[in-house]
């Protein structure tokens, strides 16, 4: 069984819950878009016509090149036995410590996979809030006859 279908994984000799992405509590979602950000991954997006094996790959040289893969990933995790009602930042900031210091590897595939979850999880929910944002518009009064159309 791999990382991604666990609740909980170990790292370094430590066990870590899985944050369900879904169930992320604000100050999670705060934490991972102020990373993303500050990493420019939420610039790497599909390019036309890219396939999608092609921006998997992309995406996963992006997040290893940009350094901060650990606190991604630290943004997913709580100590055993925890909820996304434990997390905080300074439980990131250790858990991004301790992720630093694994060194088997095992845990550097638990890491990898841990880390396109994390991506992967905020790309979905950006590209669904985008869609969201569309059909909004779609409807939008401006957009219907209204002052952009009229």
């Amino acid at each position: 069984m791999t990382a991604l279908t666990k609740s909980v994984v170990t790292l370094g000799g430590r066990e870590f819950t899985v944050i369900d992405f879904e169930r992320r509590t604000i100050a999670i979602d705060l934490y991972l878009h102020r990373v993303m950000r500050e990493s420019r991954l939420d610039r790497v997006l599909p390019e036309q016509e890219e396939e999608v094996e092609a921006y998997i790959a992309r995406i996963q040289s992006a997040v290893i090149d940009c350094g901060r893969a650990q606190e991604l990933i630290a943004g997913h995790l709580v100590p055993d036995g925890g909820t996304e009602h434990d997390w905080t930042p300074a439980v990131a900031a250790e858990t991004t410590r301790h992720i630093g210091s694994c060194n088997t590897a095992e845990d550097r595939e638990i890491v990898v996979e841990l880390c396109s979850r994390v991506v992967f999880g905020f790309f979905r929910q950006w590209l669904d809030q985008l869609e969201r944002s569309q059909r909004s518009l779609a409807v939008s009064p401006l957009t219907s006859g209204g002052v952009i159309d009229g």
